[in-house]
């Protein structure tokens, strides 16, 4: 599961917008320019010792966020933090990045999902997103959440993609939450799932949260996946979701 995982979040990421910045025998480095600036390497080869040019950390952008994470071998599994991690968290220091935040990563069987309740007295339900102005409304729930501003464009153009659904919490007739899932063969990655600030502390991260885990239900999906912060993950661990690995993300100082 660990490498299903990092394969449905990268691939997400290259939907963003991600291109190739560099590539060797061993490795090739990932980059989107814009929003959501994420960078990371992906291993064309499994072979301890490995060595990425130091070049490479020098073509990195500043305002990149770097993500790295164990090491992942053919089984799906993760070596831990061995040489090839530690070699790349120490070119990042060395250039001026620290570590800015880490997240860990999750998954849970579809089999073992809580369900909505039945009846929701509160007056909420969960929204396809499907016109630029729901992505305006969807894109400033994040923003405010996450305390960084979503680039809308990006969105829209995902609006016809079969694989994703971006999607909204509504209470009252106010959309006061938002999330977006994105499936990879049997697996589905819930990602961007965040509360507006005014609303937080009501319970609706885990309505919505509930009834985004019925939908990967009726999507057919065989396990959940996603990368909790460290804020998010008890909700996470309320769900039965299972811990993987850390991801530590590095930002220039």
């Amino acid at each position: 599961m660990d490498l299903a995982n990092l394969a449905n979040l990268t691939s997400l990421w290259k939907k963003y917008g991600a291109t190739e910045l560099y590539t060797d025998a061993s490795e090739t480095l990932y980059a989107n320019t814009h929003w959501p600036h994420r960078v990371w390497f992906e291993e064309t080869t499994t072979q301890e010792g490995e060595r990425i040019s130091h070049c490479v950390f020098d073509m990195l952008p500043n305002e990149a966020i770097v993500a790295v994470w164990p090491m992942t071998n053919e089984r799906g599994g993760t070596r831990g933090c061995g040489e090839h991690d530690q070699f790349i968290e120490q070119q990042l220091v060395a250039r001026g990045w620290s570590l800015g935040f880490e997240q860990t990563a999750m998954y849970l069987p579809i089999s073992d999902a809580p369900s909505p309740h039945p009846t929701d007295p509160t007056g909420f339900a969960m929204r396809l997103v499907g016109t630029v102005k729901e992505v305006g409304a969807w894109v400033e729930i994040g923003s405010e959440a996450f305390g960084y501003t979503i680039d809308g464009h990006v969105i829209e153009l995902l609006l016809g993609d079969g694989d994703i659904q971006v999607l909204l919490g509504i209470q009252n007739g106010e959309a006061v939450a938002g999330g977006l899932l994105y499936k990879t063969g049997e697996v589905i990655g819930v990602h961007q799932f965040g509360v507006r600030q005014a609303c937080q502390g009501q319970g609706i991260a885990k309505r919505l949260m509930r009834h985004m885990l019925a939908e990967c239900v009726r999507w057919q999906g065989k396990y959940v996946v996603l990368q909790a912060s460290q804020a998010g993950k008890p909700l996470y661990d309320q769900l039965g979701f299972n811990d993987q690995f850390a991801i530590k993300n590095y930002q220039k100082t």
